[in-house]
């Protein structure tokens, strides 16, 4: 077995929806072929919308898990590393080192931490077969009241790293201080001369990035 390696926190929601049969297979932002589907299915867990997310903008970092530096050589910056670098068992959770060390609670390291609800997500999609899939969804871009659709977003996608330190998004107060100021918008948005957020090579998705647009356009309200 490799060292115990960083698994950290950022998750997308899941979107319940009718399913539908998966069309052909795609190459999505050259993170290997997946399997797509037109709609999400409430039942499944997706690896490019649910899964990935956590791992590119918390582990496949420099420094961590990404292609360069390969912490304890364990490359978690695509599907076929993850699987294989990561040891992941499909259709066995307890068997795999992935889940293995954040489900005993020794990855991430503290002050970080995953949710038991975030854990059961990575161990269903691993029960579910490791699938590398994909799934489309409407984006409703009118529901963007902080509590129940901007919070989210950030706690599942910035908040293991800005739950501490300096820069602080874990709260109304801090989070619309940088909504305000252009700042928060500036690095999701990869614009020049903020920091990329949650990471050079990452972004948040459009849908998200549009709601959160709209709400810093209203005046980053705590609704």
């Amino acid at each position: 077995m490799k060292a115990f390696f960083f698994v950290c926190i950022s998750i997308f929601v899941l979107v319940a929806c009718e399913h539908q049969p998966p069309h052909k297979s795609a190459f999505v932002k050259g993170l290997d072929w997946v399997d797509t589907s037109k709609n999400c299915s409430s039942d499944t867990v997706y690896f490019l919308n649910d899964i990935l997310p956590i791992i590119l903008a918390n582990c496949a970092q420099a420094g961590c898990h990404d292609a360069v530096t390969q912490a304890e050589e364990v490359v978690l910056d695509k599907y076929s590393n993850i699987i294989t670098t990561g040891e992941v068992v499909k259709g066995q959770a307890l068997q795999s080192k992935l889940y293995e060390v954040i489900a005993n609670g020794k990855m991430p390291p503290y002050p970080m931490s995953l949710s038991q609800a975030q854990k059961d997500l990575i161990a269903k999609w691993i029960n579910q077969g490791a699938k590398n899939n994909y799934c489309a969804s409407a984006c409703d871009t009118s529901a963007f009241a902080y509590a129940a659709n901007i919070k989210p977003i950030i706690d599942q996608q910035c908040n293991s790293c800005h739950n501490g330190g300096t820069i602080l998004l874990n709260d109304h107060a801090h989070l619309s201080s940088h909504a305000l100021d252009g700042s928060l918008m500036g690095a999701i948005n990869h614009i020049v001369g903020y920091k990329p957020m949650p990471g050079a090579n990452i972004m948040i998705s459009e849908c998200d990035r549009l709601k959160i647009q709209k709400w810093v356009n209203a005046g980053a309200p705590n609704n």
